[in-house]
């Protein structure tokens, strides 16, 4: 009884962590499109709606390749929370009803889903209020 809840707790971890990993990169990753995005957001008045080139150059000219980066620490800090709160809930849930058997299981993969989600949202919010207000944060 004892070695299976210790393979257990393995299993979770190992999705935790790949959680936390595969958040994180996908994150980083995306972030200098992310910054562009929230860029022509909030400062359209600067852009002039001039699309997504000009405001690359934009923010490279002023604020250099540093730019596309400014605020990642807030999303390093969030994505790794929540990716792995999201993948232990998903695999966890799943589990619990029965996901895991052999063939096709689709209301309880959306089940899984929904309920990671749920739980990710309580770690995202103030992540994201938090990278949104550094984006566009005056020097």
């Amino acid at each position: 009884m004892e070695e299976e809840i210790e393979e257990e707790m393995g299993k979770s971890l190992h999705h935790f962590i790949a959680g936390a990993i595969a958040g994180t990169a996908e994150h980083c990753g995306m972030y200098p499109i992310d910054t562009i995005k929230t860029y022509i957001q909030a400062e359209h008045r600067i852009t002039g709606g001039k699309g997504i080139m000009y405001t690359a150059r934009h923010i490279h000219h002023y604020h250099g390749a540093r730019g596309f980066f400014r605020g990642i620490s807030a999303v390093i800090v969030g994505a790794a929370p929540s990716h792995a709160v999201y993948f232990a809930t998903y695999e966890a849930v799943k589990k619990y009803f029965g996901g895991n058997a052999p063939g096709d299981h689709p209301l309880i993969f959306a089940i899984s889903g929904a309920a990671a989600t749920v739980c990710v949202y309580s770690v995202v919010v103030l992540f994201f209020l938090i990278l949104i207000r550094l984006l566009v944060m005056r020097y």
